[in-house]
């Protein structure tokens, strides 16, 4: 999802060069629902919650990974 809306913004950044404009992109990700992304997919030996956190959230995960690919997409 976060690569179809970047795509879009482009889209209309590059049909508007030419022209004043003001483009605000508001991600959906990592917002529910949330997909498993398995280009940037982690592993549960990849991140540890720090010692003050006593439960994790499911889906964790898949959180971070959506969190990893809008920072690619940004």
């Amino acid at each position: 999802m976060s690569t179809l809306q970047t795509n879009l913004a482009m889209e209309f950044m590059k049909k508007n060069r030419n022209n004043p404009f003001f483009c605000f992109v508001s991600w959906g990700p990592p917002h529910t629902p949330r997909t498993k992304l398995e280009n940037f997919a982690y592993s549960e030996d990849e991140i540890k919650p720090r010692p003050n956190v006593t439960k994790m959230e499911k889906g964790y995960l898949d959180y971070f990974s959506n969190c990893s690919a809008l920072d690619h997409e940004f």
